[in-house]
C-alpha cells in the first residue's frame, strides 16, 4: 500500500488600496514584496483668513471653492497649478 501525500498551498495577492482622494492621505500596503501597494491620495490647500482681508482670487488653473464661517473664509483648492491673490 501507498500513500500519498499532496500538499496544498493557497497563495493570497493583496493589492493595497489608494489613499482617499483631495485629503493628502498615504495610501495602503499590499502587505508582500510581490505586489504594490497602492497610490498616494491627491492632495488639498485649505485657506482661511479674516474676510475683511479681502477678496481671495483662485487661479483659472486652479479648482477650488470658499465658503464662510463667522468672520473668516475658507478657501479650498483642490486640483490644478496656478496663483491665488487677494483684492
Amino acid at each position: 500500500m501507498q500513500i500519498l501525500v499532496v500538499q496544498v498551498v493557497l497563495v493570497v495577492i493583496v493589492t493595497g488600496t489608494d489613499g482617499t482622494v483631495n485629503t493628502g492621505g498615504g495610501a495602503g500596503s499590499s502587505g508582500s514584496n510581490t505586489t504594490n501597494g497602492g497610490n498616494g491620495g491627491s492632495g488639498i490647500v485649505i485657506l482661511k483668513y479674516l474676510t475683511s482681508s479681502g477678496t481671495i482670487n483662485i487661479g483659472a488653473g486652479l479648482t477650488g471653492s470658499t465658503t464662510t464661517s463667522g468672520s473668516y473664509t475658507i478657501a479650498t483648492i483642490t486640483a490644478g497649478t496656478g496663483n491665488v491673490s487677494w483684492s
